[in-house]
């Protein structure tokens, strides 16, 4: 379960609006844990499944729904007034990923219009910026990005995104868009969840040359971010990058992991960055090594600034709740 909100975290107390939230890839990694948070702290959530689930906290009311396949009925968003959009494709094995991803988000706009929702939160990538980039004395911001996603997945993130903006120009529905780093914490997948099972094996790695900063955000981070957008007025028709403070190398990220799961150190071995591209493109997995490869600094100060919002932990605590989480198998309270 993640813990009740700090002191920074938007209550929602007396000023939420009546209704409830509406939260889309509610069984996922990170829709689990929103609903979580969302429940802990009093608000009604229901979560949008393609499938019934016994991942979600017993007070969340789940709606069985394919977003893929027709529109939101207007009747299902009767009481809804706040949308958290996290539901897409990653993988498609037609490649049409693109399509697919914006067909979910189209549908789920479809009957938006003359709903009680107030606030549409759209949960993004910072995959839509491309590969990787910034400096650790000039971190990527909101203002100084130029979109160019490499990746399949980016593309459709970013197409979302401006469906969303287009779809709710002018209507009394506000929009937020935030972008997320690679996100870690207990049962996260992609290229975290790879590098972690790979620590744990305790096999040579070949990453010692990767001296590349890779900015991420834990599971507890980006949900308080989350909660946050989802009442705060500054936050109305704002993009925000959320992020942890600290960003770590890639041999320091690795050490981390050993350190705060009590394993004996790997060996790190050189390896030339050609024959890693190689290897990834061998096994399906090119575009993750080459995420893992390229430089990401990011900056979370405008989500500082706007909203008064900080990280509610480090990079080494969500680390340690995530490492303990796996050795324990279940959720750390």
């Amino acid at each position: 379960m993640l813990s009740e909100p700090e002191s920074n975290e938007t209550s929602p107390g007396s000023s939420v609006p009546s209704g409830k939230v509406l939260v889309t890839g509610a069984g996922g990694f990170v829709g689990r844990g929103l609903c979580r948070q969302l429940v802990a702290v009093g608000v009604p959530v229901v979560g949008l499944v393609r499938t019934k689930t016994r991942l979600l906290p017993a007070e969340a009311e789940q709606l069985v729904f394919d977003l893929a396949s027709a529109p939101v009925p207007a009747s299902c968003l009767g009481d809804i007034t706040h949308v958290i959009h996290l539901a897409a494709r990653v993988h498609d094995q037609q490649g049409s990923i693109v399509d697919t991803n914006r067909r979910i988000t189209r549908n789920l706009l479809a009957n938006i219009h003359g709903s009680r929702v107030e606030r549409f939160l759209y949960v993004s990538s910072i995959g839509v910026l491309g590969p990787g980039g910034g400096a650790i004395n000039r971190p990527l911001r909101e203002d100084s990005e130029n979109p160019e996603p490499l990746t399949r997945y980016g593309m459709s993130k970013l197409e979302c995104e401006t469906l969303v903006r287009n779809s709710l120009a002018g209507s009394p529905v506000a929009w937020t868009i935030v972008r997320p780093p690679v996100i870690y914490g207990y049962g996260a997948g992609g290229s975290f969840g790879a590098l972690s099972r790979l620590v744990r094996s305790g096999l040579p790695l070949p990453f010692s040359t990767l001296d590349n900063g890779r900015t991420m955000v834990s599971l507890n981070n980006l949900v308080s971010l989350l909660v946050r957008c989802l009442w705060h007025p500054a936050a109305r028709n704002e993009l925000f990058h959320v992020c942890d403070n600290e960003t770590l190398s890639m041999v320091e990220l690795i050490r981390t992991l050993e350190y705060q799961s009590g394993r004996r150190a790997s060996r790190l071995l050189p390896c030339p960055r050609w024959l890693l591209r190689w290897a990834g493109s061998l096994v399906g997995r090119r575009a993750m090594v080459e995420q893992l490869m390229q430089p990401l600094w990011l900056s979370a100060e405008k989500a500082g600034s706007l909203l008064g919002w900080s990280p509610v932990e480090s990079v080494y605590e969500g680390l340690e709740r995530g490492m303990l989480a796996e050795d324990r198998g279940q959720h750390v309270e």
